[in-house]
């Protein structure tokens, strides 16, 4: 990661734990952890390894990145990949319409 944030674990209503960190204002918000590993700026990712980390399908995770709320590269005519610290960024930004 970019930087190490701290991540506090609370327990809600019915007794699961979450896991939360800080976001850029300094308000709590939910971590989403990715397997229990975290996603570094040096990895990159295949559009599939990416629907995955994300939970997205893949015309929902191309329409991310033709909005530009989603940095990818284009390499060659049809593979896209994405960085590390673009999935980190899309994750950690807050999101619009909730």
């Amino acid at each position: 990661m970019k930087n190490s944030k701290p991540i506090f674990i609370l327990k809600n209503e019915v007794g699961k734990e979450q896991r939360y960190t800080l976001g850029d204002q300094g308000q709590l918000v939910p971590l989403v952890a990715i397997s229990e590993e975290k996603v570094s700026w040096q990895s990159v990712n295949t559009i599939s390894e990416t629907c995955k980390i994300l939970k997205l399908g893949r015309n929902t995770l191309m329409s991310l990145i033709k909005s530009g709320q989603l940095k990818a590269v284009k390499a060659g005519i049809k593979r896209w990949i994405v960085p590390g610290w673009a999935i980190e960024d899309f994750l950690q930004r807050p999101k619009q319409g909730v």
